[in-house]
């Protein structure tokens, strides 16, 4: 049945995106229902891949030198600034605030543009382009662990490709939901903008939650 083939098909879908597959729109239904059940298909996936991120991660232990990095989960807790529950669970909520906050905020812009038509696509291409984006920031990372790079390549190469995601997003976003060029940078001006203030925030959480 296609409901236990979506998943496979909406990752398939975000992938050919990925290489600028404007087909890859088609492997998403784009009905509400289709776009409800993108949020529990994604979500156990995004869970996991906070996990790791947050074992893997470079950081700078507290007193150190900044430019030595070790990945968090070799440091102790006094090391990290933060117990790796405490990290997970703040940026897991902040990154669910910004992923309904930007959604909502997309909906309005398209309902007052009368561009609404493809919302529920954009939806299901927006949750599954998060988890490529995952995937992405966490195969460096994955490598260094196995010894084929160092740790300093491997947070260089994560900052790269973060840079390089956009033009991901502004392609995905412009496909799936139909919109001129200017419209879908718009998009991502406004997303990162979000990022920014609610990573922020989150930042706050962790450093009042250290000490």
């Amino acid at each position: 049945m296609y409901r236990d083939a979506e998943p496979r098909l909406s990752l398939l879908g975000a992938l050919r995106l990925a290489g600028f597959k404007a087909d890859g729109v088609q492997f998403f239904k784009g009905t509400d229902a289709a776009a409800r059940r993108s949020f529990l298909q994604v979500l156990p996936l995004m869970l996991m891949g906070f996990i790791a991120l947050a074992m893997l991660r470079p950081l700078t232990p507290f007193g150190a030198d900044p430019d030595t990095f070790i990945m968090a989960f070799t440091a102790t807790e006094a090391e990290r600034g933060s117990h790796m529950a405490h990290w997970i669970g703040v940026n897991l909520l902040a990154q669910i605030v910004k992923w309904t906050l930007f959604l909502v905020v997309v909906r309005e812009i398209m309902r007052i543009m009368e561009q609404g038509r493809y919302f529920s696509r954009f939806v299901q291409v927006f949750n599954w382009m998060l988890v490529v984006r995952m995937m992405v920031v966490l195969l460096p990372l994955f490598l260094s662990l196995i010894g084929l790079v160092t740790l300093d390549a491997a947070r260089i190469a994560v900052i790269t490709v973060s840079w390089m995601l956009l033009v991901y997003q502004w392609f995905g976003y412009r496909t799936a939901l139909q919109i001129h060029w200017s419209l879908a940078l718009a998009l991502i001006v406004l997303e990162t903008i979000l990022s920014i203030m609610i990573g922020g925030f989150a930042l706050g959480a962790l450093r009042q939650g250290g000490g």
